[in-house]
């Protein structure tokens, strides 16, 4: 019985630091990172399910086709990666505060999530992918004979 009450209740990393000092009624919060499928609610995410999605990965883009883009083609597809991520970020900071009902915490929360959803952005869609695709380049190009 114990192992089944453990289980039954979802864990909100976001929400375990905040201590209440009282019950506040509070709309339901969730955060739902990289998600590939609509809120529960029906709202179209503008930078999660529409195609501007694909603006954060622009940089591997830049990154695969190097040898084929002028000297400015790469710094400026992270720059496009990275203006998506920042605006990605505002959005979802805003709207968890917007989404908060303890006027108090409305700062914390939407800086907590800010935080979150800039630092795993720029690691899963900016960071990782663009760092593993120049190596595989860089290796290709050791391999191959010079032109």
């Amino acid at each position: 019985a114990a192992a089944r009450r453990v289980g039954a209740k979802k864990f909100n990393p976001l929400a375990a630091h905040v201590a209440r000092k009282a019950p506040v009624a509070k709309a339901r919060f969730s955060v739902q990172a990289n998600s590939s499928s609509p809120s529960p609610d029906g709202e179209v995410d503008l930078y999660r399910d529409t195609p501007l999605r694909y603006m954060g990965y622009s940089n591997e883009v830049g990154e695969a086709f190097v040898a084929f883009l002028p000297e400015w083609g790469v710094p400026a597809s992270y720059g496009v990666a990275a203006l998506y991520v920042l605006a990605d970020t505002v959005d979802k900071g805003k709207k968890a505060a917007d989404g908060e009902a303890d006027e108090s915490q409305k700062m914390k929360r939407g800086a907590i999530v800010s935080l979150d959803t800039f630092t795993w952005q720029m690691l899963a869609s900016v960071f990782w992918p663009g760092s593993f695709i120049r190596c595989v380049v860089n290796a290709t190009s050791t391999a191959l004979p010079p032109r």
